[in-house]
Parts: structure tokens; C-alpha cells; sequence
């Protein structure tokens, strides 16, 4: 049992990762720089369409995120 939730906790991270990847794809079509704060500039040059990606790409990421902290929590919980 907990090595099946080990294995469904890695898919979830490396999807985690795609969706970062994702994110950082459509940052660089942007020209958005990927450390640091965005400058105001160029934040508005966000066209409408990527920026509804991005909003998609953070709430996907969010999800994800929240099932793999919960099943890890889930599995320390099981192990003690």
C-alpha cells in the first residue's frame, strides 16, 4: 500500500514539473524574465490569451500541489 502511494505521490510531482515547464514556456514566449519581480512593462505586454493560460497553468499547478502535500501528509501519518 504505501509503496503504490509512493508511486502515485512521484506521478504527481513529475506532473508538478511538466506543468512548470509549461509555465516557464509560456513566460519565455513573453519575454518575461523567470527570476525575480516582473516589471510592470512588462506585465502589460501580456497578450489576453497567454495571460488565460497562465491563469490555467497556476490553478493546474495549485491542484496538484495541494493532492501531493496531502498525500504525503497521508503517508507520514500511515508510517508512525
Amino acid at each position: 500500500m504505501h509503496l503504490g502511494l509512493g508511486v502515485f505521490i512521484c506521478t504527481v510531482n513529475l506532473v508538478c514539473m511538466w506543468v512548470m515547464f509549461e509555465k516557464f514556456k509560456v513566460e519565455k514566449e513573453e519575454g518575461r524574465p523567470q527570476e525575480g519581480s516582473i516589471p510592470a512593462e512588462v506585465t502589460a505586454a501580456v497578450s489576453e490569451g497567454n495571460k488565460k493560460r497562465l491563469i490555467a497553468i497556476k490553478e493546474k499547478f495549485k491542484l496538484l500541489q495541494a493532492c501531493s502535500s496531502m498525500m504525503s501528509m497521508i503517508i507520514s501519518a500511515s508510517l508512525t
